[in-house]
């Protein structure tokens, strides 16, 4: 199992034990160590343009699949002004 914040810290502790005895593979250690924190993005994502799925969009579009079963989901989607995943979710009962 993966638990970054404990090898942080036992790395950490590594480097310091190991610092006085060997500087190389304290320097090495103090490298892995900067490479154990992600960088948080610069900027938020892009944003959402589809509409968020209402009951009253959930019941449209499980009635339009009912009278259309053969439609798309772009199509549906489309239709909607939603997102083919959002319509997706809503026919396979996930929404």
């Amino acid at each position: 199992m993966s638990d970054i914040p404990a090898a942080r810290e036992l790395v950490a502790a590594a480097r310091r034990h190991i610092e006085a005895k060997d500087r190389e593979a304290a320097d090495l250690l103090a490298r892995a160590e900067e490479m154990m924190w992600r960088e948080k993005p610069g900027k938020p994502g892009a944003p959402t343009e589809a509409k968020k799925v209402t009951p009253s969009l959930k019941r449209a579009t499980l009635a339009y699949h009912r009278r259309h079963p053969r439609a798309s989901v772009f199509t549906m989607a489309t239709k909607f002004g939603s997102g083919v995943g959002r319509i997706s979710e809503v026919i396979n009962g996930k929404r």
